[in-house]
């Protein structure tokens, strides 16, 4: 082969693997963990002065029972029978790409309330109380859902508009709420 063909072969190669890495940059998921204690309370923690579930951007070595249990190691506690409860597809404003939202939930198994890296506190609420705190429609919705039929895996898609990074402006929800499982 000459040095032209080997040249463009390489290119070829360099740009395809290029690209194929630059879109998994832009596609990720973010699991967010319902922690509930034998009260059925919900575990939150206050990030920049708001209240919600805590999460973490998925991009890890880690299989998803060791994932899970760190984010509830950050939280001091110790978590038992984590479930899938929710794959949800968010688009936040105009992007093209959307992010995987994996909500899983817990049972309380022992530990005392640590507040994690980044976070100012941590609390237990009642789904009522955690309902009315959360300012987040989507988290709220998926929460009722997830109480609603605790059975279920929940499907569903939201477009997001932002203004500022802590400020949702609105909500559309492209595809309901379905069932992934019963």
């Amino acid at each position: 082969m000459n040095k032209l063909k080997i040249f463009l072969i390489f290119f070829v190669l360099n740009l395809f693997f290029t690209i194929n890495s630059n879109a998994q940059q832009r596609n990720f998921s973010y699991f967010k963990l319902c922690v509930t204690n034998s009260q059925n309370e919900i575990l939150l923690v206050k990030y920049k002065g708001i209240w919600e579930l805590a999460g973490k951007k998925y991009v890890d070595t880690l299989s998803i029972k060791q994932f899970t249990a760190g984010m509830a190691g950050e939280m001091g506690v110790n978590i038992k029978d984590t479930q899938l409860r929710g794959l949800f597809t968010f688009y936040y404003n105009d992007a093209k790409y959307p992010i995987i939202f994996n909500y899983y939930s817990a049972q309380y198994h022992s530990g005392d309330l640590v507040v994690p890296p980044g976070c100012s506190d941590i609390a237990w609420f009642s789904l009522q109380e955690a309902l009315e705190i959360i300012p987040f429609k989507t988290m709220t919705m998926s929460l009722q859902k997830m109480f609603e039929k605790p059975s279920v895996v929940w499907g569903g898609s939201f477009h997001i508009e932002k203004s500022k990074p802590m400020k949702i402006d609105k909500v559309k929800m492209l595809e309901d709420f379905y069932p992934l499982s019963r």
